[in-house]
């Protein structure tokens, strides 16, 4: 369902925003599949980010928190993820912890992830990655 403030994100994704892949992997070892659709986003970092888990890891390798806002819209529309093999009840639009981005070219984890709505609908989804 469109509402009007969905059609204002998508609408400020499509011109502000970049590409990113949303990725849930289900299985291990040889059994493994993954489920990835792509989404427009908005990607906040730096500074206005930082957390506790922003760190130096090793020399000048450092692992670094983002803000990533981004519509249900497509996420709906591909289906994605498809099936949850776990059993539990999962709102299928909103990514969960363990689940990937890649952000121009870099995989990071979902650390959290949250739906934000209005009148009991989801209009727009905040995520915070490490990676």
């Amino acid at each position: 369902m469109s509402t009007p403030e969905i059609i204002a994100l998508d609408a400020a994704l499509e011109i502000s925003g970049e590409d990113i892949t949303l990725r849930r992997e289900f299985g291990i070892g040889d059994s493994q599949t993954v489920a990835d659709v792509t989404v427009r986003a908005q990607i906040l970092s730096g500074s206005r980010t930082k957390g506790p888990e922003d760190k130096v890891l090793v020399g000048n390798t450092a692992q670094q928190t983002a803000m990533v806002i981004i519509s249900p819209t497509p996420i709906l529309a591909a289906g994605w993820p498809g099936v949850d093999m776990t059993g539990q009840f999962v709102d299928p639009q909103i990514p969960r912890r363990g689940d990937l981005v890649n952000i121009a070219g870099t995989w990071k984890h979902v650390e959290a992830a949250e739906g934000i709505k209005t009148n009991n609908v989801v209009c727009r989804i905040e995520m915070r990655t490490l990676g």
